[in-house]
């Protein structure tokens, strides 16, 4: 009966507010998806007594300039919700890519600057078409203010991933 009670306050509310906070829950909900993700796979490297990333066993398909961001605007137009790099570097290695974490932050911080994706929550992207933007190349500052893209991978990010 507390659950009717709280939806009857909530219906109360604006509309505005009820869907930024429903957009705000998702966000939230995909974030803690990556991290279930991430202590699920730390879990898997310790019961294999393994403290780095062990080779993909795939083969690898050698790169051609621009087809990682190929791959991921082909992946992401299949895409209704949002993706995180970790969910579309999965997805993408599926097909046997064999690409790493790094190549897919950079491709994808890449694809923001030049309008192709937009950063929609911490860490989820999905194509500029989807939310109603013109897809567009800008040359202005990115979201952080700088004309720098809004996401390349750290150091550590690429030392993790190599």
């Amino acid at each position: 009966m507390a659950s009717s009670l709280v939806v009857s306050l909530l219906a109360q509310r604006p509309t505005a507010e009820l869907e930024s906070a429903r957009d705000e829950a998702r966000g939230e909900i995909a974030r803690l998806q990556v991290e279930l993700q991430q202590v699920e796979e730390a879990l898997g490297r310790q019961a294999r007594g393994k403290s780095h990333r062990p080779r993909s066993t795939m083969s690898r398909q050698p790169a051609k300039p621009g087809s990682t961001r190929k791959r991921i605007l082909d992946f992401m137009s299949g895409q209704e919700r949002p993706a995180s790099p970790i969910q579309i570097r999965t997805a993408i290695n599926e097909q046997g890519a064999g690409l790493k974490g790094a190549s897919i932050y950079n491709a994808i911080g890449r694809l923001v600057e030049s309008g192709d994706l937009r950063k929609v929550a911490d860490g989820q992207y999905q194509l500029a078409s989807r939310n109603g933007s013109t897809g567009e190349s800008h040359t202005g500052p990115s979201e952080n203010g700088t004309g720098e893209p809004p996401f390349t991978a750290t150091r550590s990010q690429e030392a993790e991933y190599e």
